[in-house]
């Protein structure tokens, strides 16, 4: 499979949208013609797509000609005659020549109504990582399946392909919803840590891409941003790292006969270490006391939170230890309501 465009360096867009997979997920380093590439390989296949950003005002910047208009860039540059009308409060829809385009936001789909997406057979989600500074939506991941399934129906069973999602982002945050959602981060995990030609992987219908020594990556870093820019940022939006994570406390190989098991939350078990104040969470299984084992439900992680509370306080001191950053993510998750 082609990442890049190997005239233009681009995302090649064409390739990937028409692969066999049905959920595509996409981080990349900014500028890399992501978002750009992938509208303009569905306008100019004439297909009809929902286009979605995470809040109804990052919808609305869609909804025009505007210059925040990704939706509108395009249109212009292929040349497109088109039409923006509001079909619902929170939905407006692009009309173009041989097809269409709903914009709508993930925070306020639910509260959609009477409207007709059986002729929609692609959704695309922008951003789907948040920026350090936006607030991520409560089980976003949840609520972009729930999506998925009002779009959907019943295809399948009425002999029909599935609607195809395609989740478009920069890299930021390995532990964003949803890639928990998708069972995807120890998958991001080893593509990161792999060597640059290694940036797929695929499970079933799922196709994960982490982009690497992007050509157009390589451009940039000799721009006048990049050349004052701090390591950090740079890591991010030209090497497409996961800066908002720390996998120091990440330990793949311990031996657990030093340990004793302490209690079980969802599929994590935690074991504390027979001689030091050192604690270790893995999915390797163990026979937990009835009484501290917590299921993955609201009333369990209530339960949770109030009996173990103060080993988040252990894990902020840095006391705790990891299989996998998976692990991070879901015991973090657990402790915050």
């Amino acid at each position: 499979m082609q990442i890049y465009d190997t005239i233009t360096g681009y995302f090649n867009a064409e390739e990937i949208i028409r692969s066999r997979y049905y959920f595509i997920f996409v981080t990349g380093a900014r500028g890399t013609g992501k978002t750009f590439s992938t509208i303009k390989d569905l306008i100019e296949h004439k297909e009809n797509f929902i286009f979605l950003r995470r809040t109804q005002n990052e919808a609305d910047l869609q909804s025009g000609d505007g210059k925040a208009s990704d939706i509108g860039k395009v249109l212009k540059y292929v040349g497109a005659k088109y039409e923006f009308h509001q079909v619902h409060k929170n939905i407006n829809v692009c009309t173009y020549s041989g097809g269409k385009i709903a914009i709508a936001a993930l925070s306020t789909f639910a509260s959609i109504r009477g409207l007709d997406f059986s002729d929609y057979d692609y959704i695309v989600y922008d951003e789907f990582i948040t920026e350090p500074h936006v607030r991520a939506l409560k089980a976003e991941g949840f609520a972009l399946q729930n999506l998925y399934e009002s779009v959907n129906r019943n295809r399948e069973l009425e002999g029909k392909k599935p609607v195809k999602l395609i989740c478009l982002s920069n890299s930021l945050n390995i532990a964003n919803d949803i890639f928990i959602s998708w069972d995807l981060i120890s998958q991001a995990e080893e593509l990161s840590n792999a060597p640059d030609d290694q940036m797929i992987y695929t499970r079933k219908d799922t196709l994960l891409i982490i982009m690497k020594k992007s050509p157009i990556s390589e451009l940039k870093a000799q721009t006048i941003l990049y050349r004052n820019a701090s390591e950090e940022f740079s890591a991010m939006a030209l090497s497409n790292q996961f800066i908002l994570n720390d996998f120091t406390y990440v330990q793949e190989n311990v031996n657990l006969k030093d340990y004793r098991i302490l209690y079980q939350v969802g599929n994590l078990y935690a074991y504390r270490h027979k001689a030091d104040k050192l604690y270790y969470v893995t999915f390797k299984k163990a026979s937990v006391p009835k009484e501290r084992i917590y299921r993955a439900t609201n009333a369990d992680l209530q339960r949770f939170r109030r009996a173990e509370l103060r080993h988040f306080q252990y894990y902020l001191d840095g006391f705790y230890r990891f299989q996998n950053y998976k692990c991070i993510a879901l015991f973090e998750r657990y402790f915050k309501p």
